[in-house]
């Protein structure tokens, strides 16, 4: 076996490789090894490409490549060449992670509301927005970073937001990620997300220095009330940069997809970051505005968030509380119980009973609770990168 594209980093936590196609009759799988740390074997796989991450900064790392066919024989290639990749030091060490608990002002974030964006902080521990496109105008809510970096930088970034019925403007667009420039349209990456009046889209961002733009799609829109979590991973490659935003439905427990890896910041290009937060688009005369609950805003040089967090907003949910008290207990039972075998439709579904909403209060609804059992807001199933 040899390699068609030897294993390089992508970042400092992450390396890809792809090993040359093989073909035989009954299918091929590949197996790629990590010589340095085992656990970190692709095992058996149908696809020639394999991306490792979890990776620890400034180490190397060694790997190689056999396939087999999938006949009963299972017959091997030999093992290809070994190849040893270092992934690169941090850039730092910054993280910022910004809950809500108290007003953000106490942590060091800048209110920058400008005309018509506004970002209140609701005593229901959440940021309430309102964000407007608007050229003469430029708003953010941000966080100075620590210190200045560049396009070579990798980070991570999160936010979990939830859009209001309000937000009903066909040119309503918001940015959350890291800013360089005075205005909101040169130094940025990120994700520009928009209204349900435009999809409730969730999209990767770029404006260069020069205030050149470029996005890349993220998934399919998903519902107009959703409440979303937004994850994104930036990082540089030989002079390039390289980014990926995930999207994830937390009250339907569904991952809705991912712009995948994507050329986000092309070599020769020049980018600044100063800050981290939120912005309005300041470019263009298409003028709209959205309304938003944002919590859980997240930034990291070092990795992505890997603990548990929940979103405040008050009609966040859990599957299988169905007496809608936070938690997945013995009072759901009762309310299940209630109207167990019962006819179901849209739009209460026996009070939210019937979890699957294929029309009955059965046992696959009894089974959703019993996942969650005695999890609460505080418990909610991790979502991560």
């Amino acid at each position: 076996m040899t390699w068609d594209s030897v294993p390089a980093t992508q970042g400092a936590r992450a390396v890809a490789m792809t090993a040359t196609q093989a073909i035989d009759s009954s299918g091929v799988q590949y197996y790629f090894a990590n010589v340095t740390s085992p656990r970190h074997d692709s095992g058996w796989r149908t696809g020639p490409h394999y991306r490792d991450e979890g990776l620890e900064p400034d180490t190397e790392y060694i790997y190689r490549v056999k396939a087999r066919d999938q006949s009963a024989g299972r017959h091997e290639t030999a093992w290809s060449m070994p190849v040893s990749v270092a992934t690169p030091s941090l850039a730092g060490d910054e993280t910022i992670l910004e809950t809500f608990d108290v007003n953000p002002v106490a942590h060091g974030w800048v209110d920058g509301s400008a005309a018509h964006t506004t970002f209140t902080y609701s005593d229901e521990q959440y940021l309430d927005a309102r964000i407007w496109r608007d050229e003469h105008n430029p708003a953010r809510f941000s966080k100075a970073l620590e210190q200045e970096y560049r396009q070579d930088a990798e980070f991570w970034f999160q936010m979990d937001c939830q859009f209001l019925g309000s937000s009903a403007a066909e040119w309503g667009m918001a940015l959350v990620g890291v800013f360089g420039g005075s205005d909101n349209d040169h130094d940025f990456l990120g994700c520009r997300f928009a209204s349900p009046a435009v999809g409730n889209r969730y999209d990767l961002w770029r404006y260069d220095s020069a205030g050149a733009r470029a996005y890349w799609a993220g998934p399919a829109p998903i519902p107009d009330d959703a409440i979303v979590r937004v994850q994104g991973h930036y990082w540089c490659q030989e002079g390039i940069g390289y980014g990926e935003l995930k999207v994830f439905d937390l009250n339907a427990e569904v991952y809705s997809g991912a712009t995948g890896v994507v050329e986000a910041v092309p070599e020769g290009a020049s980018l600044v970051f100063r800050s981290f937060g939120l912005g309005n688009r300041t470019d263009g005369t298409l003028h709209g505005d959205v309304a938003v609950k944002i919590d859980n805003l997240y930034f990291s040089l070092v990795a992505p968030h890997a603990g548990r967090m929940v979103p405040s907003f008050e009609d966040f949910l859990v599957r299988g509380d169905f007496e809608l008290d936070g938690n997945v207990d013995v009072d759901d039972v009762r309310v299940l119980a209630g109207y167990w075998l019962a006819a179901c439709s849209d739009p209460d579904w026996c009070g939210g009973c019937d979890a699957n909403r294929d029309g009955i209060v059965n046992i696959s609804d009894l089974d959703a609770m019993a996942a969650n059992w005695m999890l609460s807001k505080k418990k909610v199933p991790e979502w991560s990168m």
